[in-house]
C-alpha cells in the first residue's frame, strides 16, 4: 500500500488587469429598486423619471384618482386593504419595489435614454403584482412603450388577476442603431388599480453557453475530481456526470471518483436550453506499490527468499504475521520463513508543493475556469465593457493599453475593469485536505496608469487577506505579486477561489 503525506499551494499566475470599463448585461439602472431604509422614506428617483407623485413608503395612499407611487419594502403598510407583499428580488423584507396607484395612460416608469444597436434583439423584462385583495373596478392592466423604436410597438397586457408575481416580458429589435425611451404606463381606466412592480431589466442577447472541464487524478483510491465550469448561458444549471460512476448536481463539482472514463453534460435553464457535453475524460490512478517474492510455489522451511518491492519511497517498513522485526529499510530484503509467514510492506512517498490551479498561467486559453467577463479575441478595439481576452500582448488586443510580456510562458489574461461592484474576474474549485494552510498568489499588471484595480480575494464566499491590493507599476510593465493564506477547516474538500476587482472608478 502507499501512504502520501501532501503539502500543497495555490499558484496563479500571469494575470493583467485594467480598470477601464465593465458591465453589468442588465442596461436598466437601479432595476430592483434598492434595499429598505428607514432613514429615506421617500427615495429620490434613481435611474428612472414619472409623472407620479410620490408618498413616503410609511405614508397613506388616500387619493382616489391614482397617479401616486412610492418606493417600499412593504405595501401593506401603504392601505390595510393591500395584500403584504416581500420584494421579488429577495423576498426578505429588506429589498424595496415600485408601488403603483395606476392613472389611465399616464407613464409611472421610464427610463431613458438607451442606445440599442441596430439588428440586435433585447429582452425587456419585469416582475408584477396585483397587490388588491378584490379590485371594484376590474384588476390592474400595464401598458409597454418603447418609444423612439421604429421597429417595435405598443403592448398591452392582459389583467392581472391573482395576487402573485407574474413575469412581463418583451422583444425590442430595432433596425437600425436608435435611441429609445421605455415607458410602463397604466392601461386601466377605472380606480381600484394597485400593484408593485420590481426587477425590471433590458437584457442584450445571452452570449452563447460555453463550459470547459478540469479533472484531477486520483492518487489515492477514490480521490479523483472533475469541475465544470460555465460562462454564460441562463442558470441554474444541471450537472450530469456518465461513466465508471454516474451523478447528477447543480454544483458542477464530482469529488471521491476512482480511476475510469467520464463524461459531463451541463444544461442551462434557457427556454430552449442546449446541452453542452464534454469529451471523454479519462482520470488514471498513479502505479501501485507491489511486492514481489523470488520463491514460488511451496518451499522448504528456513529457505531463503528475496521480497522486492517496487514503486515505493525511499524507505520501506516490514511487518510480519509472526512478529519476527526486519529492521532493514531497504529495497528488498531476504527472509527464512520457518512457518508460514505473511510478509506486509509500507513505504510513503512526500508529494512536494504543487499547483492545485489548473491552467493558471492561460496556456490553454479560456478553459479551466469561470469568469463574469464576456470574451472577446483576438481584439477588443471598442469602448464595450465587461470583456476579456487570452493574449500575448494586451496592446495587441486593446491599442489603448500597454505593451507587456507573460509572467510565465507567452499567454496572459487580459480585462477591462469593474464600474459595478463584486463581479468574478476569475474564479476556479480546487480539491483541498482537510484543515491545511494553504498560500493563494496571483501576478498582476495595470494595462495603464489610470485607477489601477483594487483586489479582493474570496475563498468558498469568505475574503482572505491578500498583500498588496494593487499592482504597483502604474503605467510601465511590469509583475507585481499578491499573495494571501487560507486554511481549511476540519470539514473542507473544496475551495472555490474568486479574485474580484473592488475598484468601480
Amino acid at each position: 500500500m502507499q501512504n502520501f503525506i501532501k503539502y500543497f499551494t495555490f499558484i496563479f499566475l500571469t494575470t493583467l488587469l485594467s480598470s477601464v470599463n465593465f458591465y453589468s448585461q442588465n442596461l436598466i439602472v437601479n432595476g430592483d429598486f434598492g434595499t429598505f431604509d428607514p432613514t429615506i422614506p421617500s427615495p429620490p428617483p434613481l435611474g428612472y423619471t414619472t409623472t407620479y407623485t410620490q408618498i413616503p413608503y410609511n405614508g397613506s395612499v388616500t387619493n382616489p384618482a391614482g397617479g401616486v407611487y412610492a418606493i417600499t419594502n412593504n405595501p401593506g403598510l401603504l392601505n390595510g386593504a393591500f395584500i403584504p407583499t416581500t420584494d421579488h428580488t429577495t423576498s426578505d423584507g429588506l429589498g424595496n419595489m415600485l408601488f403603483v396607484d395606476g392613472r389611465f395612460n399616464r407613464v409611472f416608469w421610464k427610463q431613458d435614454p438607451l442606445v440599442l444597436q441596430a439588428g440586435v434583439s433585447y429582452l425587456f423584462t419585469f416582475w408584477i403584482k396585483n397587490i388588491g385583495v378584490k379590485p371594484t373596478n376590474g384588476p390592474p392592466i400595464t401598458k409597454f412603450n418603447p418609444v423612439g423604436c421604429t421597429s417595435c410597438s405598443v403592448q398591452i397586457e392582459s389583467p392581472l388577476e391573482d395576487n402573485f408575481w407574474t413575469k412581463r416580458q418583451y422583444t425590442i429589435s430595432p433596425t437600425i442603431t436608435q435611441t429609445v425611451s421605455i415607458e410602463l404606463s397604466s392601461a386601466q381606466s377605472l380606480a381600484g388599480d394597485n400593484f408593485v412592480i420590481d426587477d425590471i431589466s433590458l437584457m442584450p442577447p445571452i452570449v452563447p453557453m460555453t463550459a470547459s472541464f478540469v479533472k484531477k487524478d486520483p492518487s489515492c483510491p477514490n480521490e479523483g475530481s472533475i469541475v465544470a465550469y460555465v460562462n454564460s448561458g441562463t442558470p441554474s444549471y444541471t450537472y450530469n456526470l456518465t461513466g465508471t460512476i454516474t451523478d447528477t448536481n447543480s454544483t458542477g463539482v464530482f469529488t471521491g471518483l476512482g480511476p475510469g472514463s467520464y463524461e459531463v453534460e451541463v444544461i442551462d435553464s434557457g427556454i430552449v436550453p442546449v446541452p453542452i457535453k464534454s469529451s471523454i475524460i479519462n482520470l488514471v490512478a498513479p502505479t501501485d506499490m507491489t511486492l514481489t517474492s523470488s520463491a514460488s510455489g511451496c518451499m522448504a522451511p528456513n529457505s531463503s527468499v528475496r521480497l522486492t518491492p517496487l514503486n515505493g519511497g525511499a524507505t520501506y517498513n516490514w511487518l510480519t504475521s509472526t512478529g519476527v522485526v526486519i529492521p532493514n529499510s531497504t529495497s528488498f530484503v531476504d527472509v527464512t520463513p520457518a512457518i508460514n509467514t505473511t510478509y506486509t510492506v509500507t513505504s510513503s512517498i512526500t508529494i512536494p508543493n504543487t499547483n492545485l490551479v489548473t491552467n493558471g498561467g492561460f496556456e490553454d486559453g479560456k478553459d479551466g475556469f469561470y469568469s463574469d467577463f464576456v470574451y472577446t479575441n483576438p481584439v477588443n478595439l471598442s469602448l464595450t465593457q465587461f470583456d476579456y481576452g487570452i493574449v500575448t500582448n494586451p496592446n495587441s488586443w486593446n491599442t489603448a493599453f500597454n505593451n507587456s510580456s507573460a509572467k510565465s510562458g507567452t499567454k496572459m489574461f487580459v480585462a477591462k475593469g469593474a464600474t459595478v461592484p463584486n463581479k468574478t474576474i476569475w474564479s476556479q474549485t480546487v480539491l483541498v485536505d482537510k484543515s491545511k494552510t494553504y498560500t493563494f498568489e496571483f501576478y498582476a499588471q495595470n494595462s495603464s496608469s489610470v485607477s489601477p484595480a483594487t483586489f479582493k480575494v474570496l475563498i468558498n464566499g469568505l475574503p482572505i487577506t491578500i498583500t498588496p491590493l494593487s499592482a504597483t507599476n502604474l503605467g510601465a510593465s511590469f509583475w507585481t505579486k499578491i499573495s494571501g493564506t487560507w486554511s481549511s477547516s476540519a470539514t473542507t474538500t473544496t475551495a472555490k477561489i474568486q479574485i474580484i476587482n473592488t475598484n468601480i472608478a
